[in-house]
């Protein structure tokens, strides 16, 4: 159940970059939208799953930000 898989998710704070709106952990980028910009939220993650992070602000899920990929 879903409450179960969330009571699992590891959690930290982090800043979302201002101008970028994204978010690094773990040496990930993660792309978030302009209305969590320049906010501390919290991040929940599963370690096993890199391609997306949820984000939280003031306790309320904002949000699933998807990993950055950069052209190389």
């Amino acid at each position: 159940p879903e409450h179960i898989r969330r009571a699992l998710m590891l959690r930290t704070t982090r800043r979302v970059q201002e101008q970028t709106g994204t978010i690094f952990l773990d040496g990930l980028e993660y792309s978030c939208s302009k209305e969590v910009a320049g906010k501390t939220v919290e991040v929940r993650w599963h370690v096993d799953v890199t391609e997306s992070i949820e984000v939280w602000l003031n306790g309320r899920f904002i949000e699933k930000a998807w990993r950055s990929v950069r052209p190389t």
